[in-house]
């Protein structure tokens, strides 16, 4: 699922993982565990 606001793209994978953030020129990605839980922040 992708959701806009004004400046950010937020994208969720899995129903409530959140897999990754953009704006023009920025990205974070988010990487999960086997058990849900947030394990990395790339950017």
């Amino acid at each position: 699922m992708q959701v806009l606001d004004m400046t950010f793209s937020y994208t969720w994978t899995q129903g409530r993982e959140l897999q990754q953030i953009a704006k023009t020129g920025t990205t974070a990605n988010y990487k999960y565990n086997n058990s849900g839980i947030s394990v990395r922040k790339r950017r």
